[in-house]
């Protein structure tokens, strides 16, 4: 009777050790990082203003933004994003977001109300999710440049 009892007892601790891993790794798997909801920005159907949507991403990362700037045919899925630089600690409202050479000729070759609204969305979009003030875009860390107009300066919010 005793060895029975003996066996029932470990067969209990097995049991109780088992849901106590089982839970841990429950646990454990709640250190996935938390969704980002970011606004995204990008020109009307009339091209005289922007227009904003809402998403969720599964990270807030400059590739995922981006992404969501492709999937509204606001950017090529050709550029790539070769850096960006967050806020810093003695100017943290600024950043700078270099992006890969094949922009600049796509972007040289666009009117100004498209250069506008190109410009407006990438920025607007980047500073709302990074909650900063100004952004700079570079292109391969040159100046970007278009036929109207040299960007070698931060830029704010476009209205």
């Amino acid at each position: 009777m005793n060895k029975r009892i003996f066996v029932w007892f470990i067969i209990a601790m097995l049991a109780v050790g088992i849901v106590g891993c089982s839970k841990e790794k429950e646990e454990d798997s709640g250190d996935k990082p938390e969704k980002s909801k970011v606004t995204i920005y990008y020109a009307n159907s009339n091209a005289d203003g922007f227009e904003t949507e809402e998403v969720e991403l599964d990270a807030l990362t400059p590739e995922n933004l981006w992404q969501e700037l492709v999937t509204r045919n606001v950017v090529s899925a050709e550029v790539k994003i070769s850096s960006l630089t967050t806020p810093v600690e003695d100017d943290s409202k600024k950043i700078i977001l270099d992006l890969s050479h094949n922009f600049q000729s796509y972007f040289y070759e666009l009117g100004t109300a498209d250069e506008y609204y190109l410009l407006g969305s990438i920025s607007n979009t980047f500073l709302s999710a990074y909650e900063c003030e100004s952004i700079l875009i570079t292109v391969d860390g040159e100046t970007l440049e278009s036929g109207h107009d040299v960007y070698s300066e931060y830029m704010k919010k476009f209205q």
